[in-house]
């Protein structure tokens, strides 16, 4: 069997070339968001640069993200960004595109374009973000195919709200996007953001390396589908039916090419969601316990507890003070 860490990284991400890239600074006002189309063929880039913005993908759970916080889409899936939940929806399709422009380029724009929706010229947004869609060469005999990958992916996760390090982003994102050559040196930024993201994604979960042609591409989408939905109510005969497979062979299978039960999986994707429910949120721990998959606080509890060392509240509190 071959794990992440068997196969030369360093080789497989060094074929993603940058070939293409389009960019818009966009300012929302409250009550207002945008809408992209589904494009298999690029990866949407987004950095909040002021205010809070809701994402959302169909069938995936909304996630928030503050000033000098980003997000990758690494398949191209259609999603909204919207200031909250009951936003009007402006349909961009793709960023930055005139009518007839096939794919986005280098040469139209030395600059992001900017637009302006729920905003006048001289009000103040509630949000803005700088979204961007790129376009990788991705060489599938080295690397898992796209699709699957998760459909979002932080892109820097260590970054905490209000913080130095979250002002600093938004401070040199502004000025790499305003000085000339602006759209060529966001596009290297993103392109080095994604691979960076893609490498720790593929560590972080070796079943990737799976969806190659040299291994199995239905366990790969039965742990994709695991951490699109992690508070569905799994169980390993769900599983298996997912994978086209009989129970006992699945659960063999699983085992071997990820090293953990299937069930391990789905606790470490539901002990994710959890945390960064807590994180981000102030839902009462019952909530977030039937939001990640758990009849009984007290089992959520109890495993939260055995995967963190620690009870939700604490990790609650102690993140609130970092």
């Amino acid at each position: 069997m071959e794990s992440a860490r068997s196969i030369n990284l360093s080789r497989a991400l060094s074929a993603l070339h940058l070939v293409s890239a389009k960019w818009a600074t966009i300012d929302l006002g409250q009550g207002w968001g945008i809408s992209l189309d589904r494009d298999p063929g690029l990866i949407a880039v987004h950095f909040v640069l002021a205010g809070q913005l809701e994402v959302s993908i169909a069938h995936g759970e909304p996630q928030q993200f503050a000033a000098g916080q980003s997000f990758i889409l690494p398949t191209g899936a259609p999603h909204v960004v919207r200031t909250d939940a009951t936003a009007k929806l402006e349909r961009l399709g793709h960023i930055g595109l005139d009518d007839g422009e096939a794919e986005p380029s280098f040469e139209s724009e030395d600059n992001p374009s900017h637009f302006m929706f729920g905003v006048s010229r001289s009000g103040q947004p509630t949000a803005t973000v700088l979204s961007g869609q790129i376009g990788l060469t991705w060489p599938e005999d080295l690397l898992p195919p796209r699709e699957l990958l998760p459909k979002l992916i932080e892109g820097s996760p260590g970054y905490k709200v209000n913080s130095p390090s979250a002002e600093e982003a938004v401070r040199s994102l502004r000025e790499m996007a305003d000085a000339p050559g602006g759209t060529i040196c966001l596009a290297r930024f993103a392109h080095l953001l994604v691979t960076r993201r893609l490498r720790e994604q593929i560590l972080e979960e070796p079943a990737l390396v799976s969806a190659n042609p040299r291994s199995s591409v239905a366990i790969a989408r039965v742990v994709q589908a695991i951490r699109l939905e992690p508070g569905r109510a799994w169980s390993v005969t769900s599983l298996a039916r997912h994978a086209g497979m009989s129970r006992s062979g699945f659960a063999e299978k699983f085992r071997l090419e990820t090293g953990r039960t299937p069930m391990e999986v789905v606790t470490e994707a539901r002990m994710d969601m959890a945390a960064r429910l807590l994180r981000r949120s102030r839902e009462p721990i019952k909530a977030i316990s039937a939001s990640t998959g758990y009849s009984s606080s007290t089992a959520f509890i109890r495993t939260f507890r055995r995967h963190f060392r620690t009870s939700p509240t604490d990790y609650r509190e102690t993140a609130s003070t970092t």
